[in-house]
C-alpha cells in the first residue's frame, strides 16, 4: 500500500464574464473581462495515474466564445417650429389694471421695455373656461386657461409669420406673458412639449356667465413661485353688439429661454361688458409685489374664439 504523503495541487479557476445592460438613460455599459486565481493546499494520498486509453489521435477544436453586444440608440425628438393652437368657445374674464413700471421691468426679459401709459404700465389677467383647447388640430376637450399679458414698448420691424400660419399679420399692439396655466392635462402637455411654459394648475373655477356676481380662482403650485387668486364681478352691463376681432403680439421666452413669438386672432361675441371686477391675490402668491393683494378694474365677459400661431424667433 502506497505510503500517505503530503501533495499540494495547484488548481487555476479562470471565469470570463461579459455582459451588455441598459442604464436609466438607456446608455449601453459593457464591463470588462474579469478573471480570478485560486490557490488551493490539500493533504491527503498521493494520486495514482491510470493508463490512458489506447485511441487514436483525436483532436478537438471548440469554437472561442462569441459575446454580442447589443446598443441602444437614444432618440432625442427634434422640438417643432411652429404650433397652432385653438380656444374655442371660450367664457372670458378679462381684468386690466396699471402697474408700477419700475416693479414691472423686473418681470420683463433682458431688451424689453413696459408701455408707460400716464407714467403707469398696463397689465392684465385673462381667465377663460373654454368648450375645446386645441394644438395642431388636436382636441384635448374643454377645460379653463389663464394667462396674464404686460404691455410692451413692440418692434419697429413688421411681423413676419411663418409659411405654416394660416393667419395674416397685421401691425399690434406688444405684450409679454409671464404666466400660461391650465387644468387640462392634455393641452397642457402638448404646449409644455413644444416649449411653452404652461403649468398645471391645482384647481381652476369658473362659474357660468350670467347677470349679477359671477367668480373664479385658481391654485397653482407648479408655478414659480405659487399662485393663487380668486376673481369677481357682478355683470350688469351687457352688449348685444360684437366688438369683431382683435389682434394681439405676445413676445415670450420658451421653458429655456429663447424667444417665442405669438401671434393671435381674438373673434369676439356679444356678452357683458364694461363691468367692474375685482381681483384677490392669496397671502404670498405670484405678482403680490406687482399687484398687491387686490386689483379692482374694469372687466369684459364677453365669449371669444382664439386662433394663434406661436413660433420660434431667430
Amino acid at each position: 500500500m502506497a505510503n500517505r504523503a503530503t501533495a499540494v495541487v495547484v488548481c487555476l479557476i479562470t471565469a470570463l464574464a461579459m455582459s451588455a445592460c441598459n442604464n436609466d438613460e438607456g446608455a449601453t455599459t459593457v464591463p470588462g473581462d474579469r478573471s480570478a486565481t485560486e490557490i488551493v493546499t490539500t493533504t491527503g494520498p498521493a494520486p495514482t495515474t491510470e493508463p490512458a486509453p489506447a485511441t487514436g489521435d483525436v483532436t478537438s477544436t471548440e469554437p472561442p466564445p462569441t459575446t454580442t453586444i447589443t446598443s441602444t440608440t437614444t432618440t432625442v425628438p427634434v422640438r417643432a417650429d411652429v404650433l397652432a393652437l385653438e380656444l374655442v368657445g371660450c367664457e372670458r374674464f378679462g381684468i386690466g389694471t396699471l402697474v408700477d413700471p419700475v416693479i414691472a421691468r423686473g418681470y420683463l426679459p433682458d431688451g424689453q421695455e413696459p408701455l408707460l401709459v400716464q407714467d403707469r404700465s398696463p397689465f392684465t389677467l385673462q381667465a377663460m373656461s373654454c368648450d375645446d383647447l386645441v394644438t395642431d388640430g388636436l382636441s384635448h376637450g374643454p377645460g379653463h386657461f389663464s394667462t396674464a399679458w404686460m404691455a410692451i414698448v413692440g418692434s419697429d420691424e413688421p411681423l413676419t409669420l411663418p409659411p405654416e400660419s394660416d393667419l395674416v399679420a397685421v401691425a399690434t399692439d406688444s405684450y409679454y406673458p409671464p404666466l400660461f396655466h391650465t387644468d387640462n392635462d392634455g393641452f397642457q402637455a402638448a404646449t409644455a412639449a413644444f416649449g411653452i411654459p404652461m403649468t398645471l394648475a391645482e384647481s381652476m373655477t369658473f362659474d357660468p356667465t350670467e347677470a349679477g356676481i359671477q367668480t373664479g380662482g385658481a391654485v397653482d403650485n407648479q408655478f414659480v413661485p405659487p399662485l393663487s387668486y380668486q376673481w369677481s364681478v357682478d355683470n350688469i352691463n351687457r352688449t348685444e353688439v360684437s366688438v369683431g376681432t382683435g389682434r394681439h403680439t405676445l413676445l415670450g421666452l420658451d421653458d429655456e429661454g429663447a424667444p417665442l413669438i405669438y401671434y393671435g386672432e381674438f373673434l369676439h361675441e356679444p356678452g357683458w361688458m364694461g363691468n367692474v371686477g375685482t381681483l384677490q391675490l392669496g397671502p404670498g402668491s405670484a405678482f403680490e409685489d406687482l399687484l398687491g393683494s387686490e386689483v379692482t378694474g374694469p372687466v369684459n365677459g364677453d365669449d371669444i374664439t382664439v386662433t394663434m400661431t406661436v413660433f420660434r424667433s431667430d
